[in-house]
């Protein structure tokens, strides 16, 4: 019988020590996990965490985010399209039509009430 895949825990949420006041043109996550938190959408279509090192990893809107490695989209009631990079990534859309995806790595995704791994 094969060993079941170890469950990765959801870690401590990582944040700055200020409030974003939403005036930023840039917000830089810098080094460490860290998790980028929407309380509303601001024009964002889509996350993807997977470009390259200090590339926005947003689209749709006019701030670049960048050096995130978690998403919490749960507060979003239009759909959002999730991608996650090869590392860990724990990704949570909202009650939109989200499209979620993990792009590889020990992921924990959720959507609504549902939860699934990989």
């Amino acid at each position: 019988m094969a060993a079941a895949a170890p469950t990765p825990s959801v870690p401590a949420v990582a944040t700055t020590s200020s409030p974003i006041a939403g005036t930023e043109t840039s917000i830089d996550a810098g080094t460490g996990n860290d998790t980028l938190v929407l309380a509303a959408g601001g024009g964002i279509t889509a996350i993807n965490l997977g470009v390259t090192a200090g590339a926005d990893q947003t689209t749709g809107d006019s701030v670049a985010v960048s050096n995130f490695e978690y998403v919490n989209a749960s507060a979003l009631s239009t759909g959002i399209t999730i991608t996650g990079s090869s590392g860990t990534n724990f990704l949570t859309g909202g009650s939109g039509a989200d499209t979620i995806d993990g792009a590889g790595g020990a992921d924990r995704h959720r959507r609504g009430r549902r939860q699934r791994f990989g």
